[in-house]
């Protein structure tokens, strides 16, 4: 089965995501998370493709 994964926030709201991912992907599923583009390095070091969001999403949420 295939999994898209949107979700945007700081790191607190996209790690548990990410960990949602990788359970899927050990079970054999096709998986991608879109989060801000910072979060691009962390999803690469976990080994989840990737898609990123405007960062200007992550500026709206922090003041």
């Amino acid at each position: 089965m295939r999994f898209a994964i949107e979700t945007l926030g700081t790191r607190g709201d996209v790690q548990p995501y990410l960990a949602l991912a990788m359970g899927l992907m050990a079970r054999g599923h096709e998986v991608q998370l879109a989060a801000p583009v910072q979060f691009t390095d962390m999803a690469a070091e976990y080994g989840v493709p990737f898609a990123g969001l405007p960062g200007e999403f992550l500026a709206l949420l922090v003041p």
